[in-house]
């Protein structure tokens, strides 16, 4: 009996043992079949990431928090500025330009402390070429950093060639309208003067006219002298001839105070007289800037008043033009006023920046309900001086 309880217990145990085999053996199997889909989903997961940055169309940097390189990715490696191995392990400011490199480490820092993307446009000379780029800079992590990098030569290209045809067109208009200038001085204006000349004669030796007819040559000769009066300003404004021979500020002295009789608008002009004579271009340029903006605060602003401001800063000239008036308008979608929005910019507007941008200019506007400020800059270009 004793032998049989003990081949009982250990029967007993043994199936015990077996079972527990069988259960380890079943979680065995089941992590193996974990581990297996596990390192499916990984390969599969490494084809992917591969598969997307192969499709990436330029590339791609990591970096830490001190801007120095970790990894990079590159479609093209011709496109890098120097080979991996001279940039890996390195800063930013060991490799880039030293203004670039102050660019990217400014946009690093506000990324991380932001957690917002940051955009940089820049060029780097690689070859033969300069190639156009923008960077979108995004936190990864707490301490890293990943860099996006696009390649827009192509789009800035085409920018160019755009802005290039903008300062031709616009070149042809200004030309337009000196020839449509001569032609009513020279031509209009002169036949005008021609007829109230004629008809002063007229007066002088005809003593038959009746008090109608005489009504009616007295308005005729009044006609007349407005007309010759309107066309002779039409010319002036259309192309004033002081620009050329006198130069900038006699002319827009001569503009701003003919508009301000025609408007009724008190305006003063205050501007650097020993700023010297400019590239044609311009002077042509810059008048124009003026005449715009007085036409805006004409139509638009309300105020009774304006102040013209031109200045030579260093190597840029500072054109300011400030209205006491009602701001500019909200925008048809609600949305903020943004002077770098197209959308937002009238035709007046959009013809002075790229007027500015033909000559690397920019444009700035300040709006509040106390007025509108403009400021146009842009770099000087002196005229030669011609020997004596």
């Amino acid at each position: 009996m004793y032998i049989n309880g003990g081949i009982l217990a250990l029967a007993a145990a043994l199936a015990v043992a077996i079972r527990l085999l069988v259960l380890q053996r079943q979680k065995l199997n089941k992590l193996r079949a974990e581990h297996q889909f596990a390192s499916a989903a990984l390969k599969e997961s490494e084809i992917r990431y591969a598969a997307m940055l192969d499709a990436f169309p330029d590339l791609m940097f990591v970096l830490d928090e001190d801007g120095t390189y970790l990894d990079w990715h590159a479609s093209d490696p011709a496109d890098l500025f120097v080979p991996p191995q001279q940039f890996l392990g390195r800063k930013v400011r060991d490799i880039m330009p030293a203004e670039l490199a102050e660019q990217f480490t400014e946009g690093m820092r506000q990324a991380l402390t932001s957690g917002e993307p940051v955009s940089i446009e820049y060029s780097l000379p690689l070859g033969e070429r300069v190639q156009f780029f923008e960077t979108r800079i995004v936190r990864c992590g707490n301490a890293r950093l990943l860099s996006i990098v696009r390649d827009i030569t192509d789009k800035k290209h085409v920018e160019m060639e755009l802005r290039k045809l903008s300062s031709r067109i616009m070149t042809l208009q200004d030309e337009e309208r000196r020839r449509i200038a001569r032609e009513l001085h020279d031509v209009t204006a002169q036949n005008l003067f021609a007829i109230t000349i004629n008809l002063q004669h007229l007066r002088q030796t005809e003593n038959g006219l009746s008090s109608v007819g005489l009504g009616i040559f007295t308005e005729c000769l009044t006609q007349c002298e407005q007309s010759l009066r309107e066309v002779r300003t039409l010319s002036y404004v259309l192309h004033p001839p002081g620009l050329d021979h006198l130069g900038l500020i006699p002319a827009l002295q001569w503009y701003v105070d003919g508009f301000a009789k025609r408007s009724g608008i008190a305006i003063m002009l205050t501007a650097d007289q020993d700023m010297g004579r400019m590239l044609p271009d311009m002077e042509r340029d810059v008048f124009r800037i003026v005449q715009e903006g007085l036409s805006n605060v004409f139509r638009h602003s309300g105020s009774l008043s304006a102040n013209v401001v031109i200045q030579k800063r260093g190597n840029q000239l500072v054109v300011e033009i400030r209205d006491r008036g009602k701001g500019m308008p909200q925008t048809d979608d609600g949305s903020a006023w943004d002077s770098e929005s197209p959308s937002h910019l009238g035709v007046g507007l959009l013809s002075i920046r790229e007027r500015l941008h033909r000559f690397g200019g920019q444009l700035d506007i300040q709006t509040a309900a106390s007025g509108v400020s403009l400021v146009a800059k842009v770099p000087v270009f002196l005229r030669e001086r011609q020997p004596a």
